[in-house]
C-alpha cells in the first residue's frame, strides 16, 4: 500500500517579531551595563551612596541599643563603632581605613577620622574601660553623615568629570591615529576640554562644594586624564612613563610641571593635608597649558 504525505510548509514568523525579540534582547544587554555601571561606583553612584548611609547608620544605631539593652559592654560597642566607620569611609573614599593603624591615619587619613579612632582606643583596649558611650555613638553618626553630605555636595561636579573624562579618552584616541597636521588641533581640543574642567572644580571649591580633601581628589582625577589623553596613552601608568620622560626633557616649564603633576599619581593623595587644595589647582592648570 502506498502513502502519499503532503508536507506542510514550516511555521513562519512575521519580521517584525524577529525585530522585537533582537531589540528585547540588545535593551537587557543595556540594562545589565548601565546597572553594573552604576553600581560599581563608589562616591559617584547617589544611589549606592544613599544605600551606604541608611545601612551604615542603622548599623550604629543597632550597635547602640544593643548596648542599651546590654547585650553588648563597652568595649565591644567602641569595636563595633569603629569597624562601622572605618569600613564606611573605606566604600566612600577607597582609603584604606579598615586596615590602617592610628599612627598611619594620623599621617595619611583625615584629621577628624584620626581623632574618632583615638577616643575609640581607650575604650577598645583600656584595661577597664571607661567612656561616655551616647557620645562616641554621636561622633561615629556625625562622621558619617558629614562625609555623605560631602558626596551631595559633589554630584555635580562627579557628573562633569565623568563627561569630561569621556570626551578626553575620545580625543585621546583621535590623536593618536590623527596625521601630524591634525595632532595640534585636537590636543587643543583635549586642553580646552580639561582646563574647563579644572575649573569647574575651583569654581565647586570656591562655593563650598568641595573640601580641601575633595580637591586633591577631584584634581588627581582632571590630571590623570588629561595626561592619559594628552600622551595618546591607553593607560594611566603609560601616561605617567610620559610624564617622567618629560621631566627629565631638560625643558624647564615642562620639567617643573612634570615634577608636581606627580603628586596627582599617589593613590593617597586626596589625604595628603600638607598639599594645599589651590596649590593643587593651580599646579594641574600649569601642566595643561605648558603640555605641548
Amino acid at each position: 500500500m502506498k502513502y502519499s504525505i503532503d508536507l506542510e510548509p514550516p511555521f513562519a514568523y512575521s519580521a517584525y517579531w524577529y525585530a522585537i525579540g533582537l531589540g528585547l534582547i540588545l535593551l537587557a544587554i543595556l540594562l545589565r551595563w548601565l546597572f553594573n555601571w552604576i553600581f560599581k561606583r563608589k562616591v559617584e553612584s547617589p544611589l549606592k551612596a544613599d544605600k551606604l548611609y541608611r545601612q551604615t547608620m542603622q548599623q550604629i544605631d543597632g550597635a547602640d541599643q544593643s548596648y542599651r539593652d546590654r547585650q553588648l559592654d563597652l568595649r565591644t560597642l567602641h569595636q563595633k563603632l569603629s569597624k562601622e566607620v572605618r569600613q564606611y569611609v573605606q566604600k566612600m573614599d577607597g582609603l584604606r581605613a579598615q586596615s590602617m593603624v592610628y599612627d598611619e591615619l594620623c599621617q595619611k587619613a583625615r584629621p577628624d577620622l584620626a581623632d574618632l579612632i583615638g577616643d575609640y582606643y581607650g575604650p577598645e583596649f583600656a584595661y577597664v574601660p571607661q567612656a561616655d558611650a551616647a557620645a562616641s555613638v554621636a561622633k561615629a553618626k556625625a562622621m558619617v553623615d558629614e562625609l555623605y553630605q560631602r558626596t551631595l555636595k559633589e554630584k555635580g561636579i562627579n557628573r562633569a568629570g565623568r563627561v569630561k573624562t569621556w570626551i578626553n579618552d575620545v580625543l585621546g584616541r583621535v590623536l593618536r591615529i590623527a596625521p601630524k597636521f591634525a595632532a595640534p588641533a585636537v590636543l587643543n581640543l583635549i586642553k580646552g576640554n580639561s582646563i574647563a574642567w579644572v575649573q569647574r572644580i575651583e569654581k565647586a571649591a570656591e562655593k563650598g562644594n568641595l573640601d580641601s580633601y575633595s580637591v586633591r581628589g577631584q584634581m588627581s582625577k582632571a590630571v590623570r586624564s588629561f595626561v592619559r589623553s594628552a600622551a595618546g596613552a591607553h593607560t594611566d601608568a603609560e601616561g605617567f612613563k610620559v610624564l617622567e620622560a618629560r621631566r627629565k626633557s631638560g625643558k624647564p616649564a615642562q620639567a617643573a610641571a612634570a615634577v608636581c603633576a606627580r603628586d596627582f599619581y599617589d593613590s593617597d593623595f586626596m589625604y595628603r593635608s600638607s598639599y594645599n587644595p589651590g596649590f593643587a589647582i593651580t599646579k594641574g592648570k600649569e601642566l595643561i597649558e605648558t603640555w605641548v
